[in-house]
């Protein structure tokens, strides 16, 4: 789970991102406007929480150019308790609005909530194909009933890559996903990860479902392809 946290208030984001927390993922913050938008058409993440902004058009600018550059789940927690602009803001693309009295459990049902309506399998904490089982909410992974020792960046790719199974998905989506655009590191990262994962794999000869796609990206599939092999 890849959250972005928009809020120019630091006390304030840094809340959000500890109620964040809860939802086992990682928190990005941004605490202006444009770095919020940078940052959001440049990685991919979850969700989007977008805190208040003074003046009403700045903020529901910024929830039309979000939904315009990308079909993220998106919140708005304002201090405006006025119904004419809740309206306003829901009908720019915001998913939901929660003025800013609401409490730590009440944005963290919301969230729930909206997540639930995108994908499918939130809230599905374990993943099981043949000899693999990977728990979403412990980030762990066994392999014929053993731990496998797997490093943080390495299970964030193989969850996103199980999370969207059947879905080719590029280099650069990857790499932004997990490593993320301003990290200082090379795409060729990808290519290593994939290749260290594929290694760990083989001890449930499960390798074949992790597939390269030529000049298209990488695949986790739950068919059979010992006809490739």
């Amino acid at each position: 789970m890849k959250i972005l946290v928009v809020e120019q208030d630091e006390t304030k984001s840094n809340r959000l991102c500890v109620i964040c927390e809860e939802l086992k993922g990682s928190c990005d913050q941004a605490f202006d406007l444009d770095r919020g938008l940078e940052l959001a058409t440049a990685n991919k993440y979850d969700m989007i929480l977008v805190g208040h902004y003074g003046a009403k058009s700045a903020t529901k600018n910024m929830v039309t150019n979000l939904r315009l550059e990308c079909g993220v789940p998106l919140i708005v927690l304002s201090e405006d308790n006025d119904v004419a602009s809740k309206i306003e803001l829901l009908n720019s693309g915001a998913d939901s609005f929660l003025t800013s009295d609401f409490t730590d459990e009440e944005l963290l049902a919301v969230i729930k909530s909206v997540l639930r309506r995108y994908y499918k399998d939130f809230g599905v904490n374990l993943y099981e194909f043949k000899s693999l089982q990977v728990n979403f909410f412990e980030r762990s992974v066994k392999i014929n009933g053993e731990d496998v020792q797997i490093v943080a960046k390495m299970y964030d790719l193989f969850e996103y890559l199980i999370r969207n199974k059947e879905i080719i998905l590029s280099k650069n989506t990857l790499f932004n996903r997990v490593w993320g655009f301003e990290s200082e590191t090379t795409f060729s990262v990808v290519e290593v990860y994939i290749s260290k994962l594929r290694k760990l794999l083989e001890k449930g000869e499960l390798a074949g479902q992790l597939l390269t796609i030529k000049n298209a990206g990488y695949c986790w599939t739950e068919k059979d392809t010992s006809a490739n092999i």
